[in-house]
């Protein structure tokens, strides 16, 4: 009876430890649920995503529907409650569905004036023109091929980004026809994204051989240090003009072989490669390496020094980078 007892006594006292040692396995690992994303007839589909029981989904990137704009993701078909990324958390199996409205405003009226790249064949890197002021990283020259393109007259002014975008990031807000700054690689691929859905077009940015074949003026080159001349005081608002330490309205220099402006000086523009090494060998359409130290930025800025105008100059900087030296350009295919 006595060892009846004792086995009653242990299966009493390992009962309970075996119920929480099940119930502390459930809490470390929580329920997983899925969490949809309807677009309707947008253009890009959005990847569903897996979420832990009580966590916040990461906010996806705005889809794209030609003639309308995005007005944010919903928890119902009606679109009577918007779901808040930063508050809402995931407990079940969910489906968030995008709200449209047509845009019947902005397409009419947003122009970009563009110039036509006929492609071709060029060095790219230290050229002869470019002397003893090149750096390693310019280095070694190569032949590259690009297929034709369309590239912006002018960089990205503050009265386009405010068209688009309802704001302006800028630290020198003088005029809209000054250049857009201060904003970072990754706010340059959120204006593309939202101009594009309002346009219906698919500009982007330039990748740098583009970049580099535009600015010494493409088929029309003439071989000059600076992009549309040897003389960077013809073409390039740079260090020695910046007596009002800032931007300046783009068009107001002389242009290129090719009629675009800017592409010297005034602010340093953001190219689509990350940067990396040169390689000697030809190139066809290149788009740099799948990954790297930073987004490359070309052209120089008000605040730098000649040499660093060229058209050869080549920098980088964090993605996320934003300062008043950075803006950028668009380039259609």
């Amino acid at each position: 009876m006595k060892k009846f007892f004792s086995y009653l006594v242990v299966a009493a006292v390992m009962f309970p430890v075996a119920l929480t040692t099940s119930c502390d396995n459930e809490d470390d690992n929580p329920k997983e649920f899925n969490v949809s994303f309807e677009t309707g007839d947008s253009d890009i589909n959005v990847e569903p995503k897996k979420v832990k029981d009580g966590e916040k989904v990461e906010k996806p990137n705005d889809p794209i529907r030609e003639g309308y704009i995005f007005d944010g993701w919903y928890k119902d078909v009606e679109w009577t409650s918007e779901w808040k990324f930063d508050i809402d958390v995931v407990t079940t199996n969910t489906t968030l569905y995008a709200k449209w409205s047509e845009n019947d405003t902005q397409t009419n009226y947003i122009e970009v004036e563009m110039i036509f790249v006929q492609g071709g064949t060029f060095t790219m890197g230290c050229t002869a023109e470019q002397g003893t002021w090149c750096y390693d990283r310019e280095k070694p020259a190569h032949q590259v091929t690009v297929s034709s393109f369309n590239i912006a007259k002018y960089p990205v002014t503050q009265g386009l980004w405010s068209s688009v975008m309802d704001s302006n990031p800028s630290n020198f807000k003088k005029g809209d026809d000054f250049p857009v700054e201060n904003v970072s690689w990754t706010d340059a691929q959120e204006f593309i994204v939202k101009l594009n859905a309002v346009t219906g077009k698919n500009y982007r940015l330039p990748t740098e051989a583009e970049w580099e074949y535009a600015a010494r003026g493409g088929s029309q080159s003439k071989g000059y240090r600076y992009s549309g001349s040897n003389d960077p005081d013809d073409v390039a608002w740079y260090l020695l003009w910046a007596l009002t330490g800032s931007t300046y309205p783009v068009g107001e220099k002389q242009p290129n072989e090719l009629g675009i402006h800017d592409m010297s000086g005034n602010v340093d523009e953001w190219c689509s490669d990350w940067y990396g090494d040169y390689s000697a060998e030809e190139q066809n359409n290149p788009t740099g390496p799948s990954s790297g130290v930073g987004r490359v930025r070309r052209g120089g800025s008000w605040g730098d020094a000649a040499v660093n105008c060229r058209v050869s100059y080549r920098f980088h900087n964090n993605p996320d980078s934003r300062n008043s030296y950075l803006g950028f350009r668009l380039v259609l295919p």
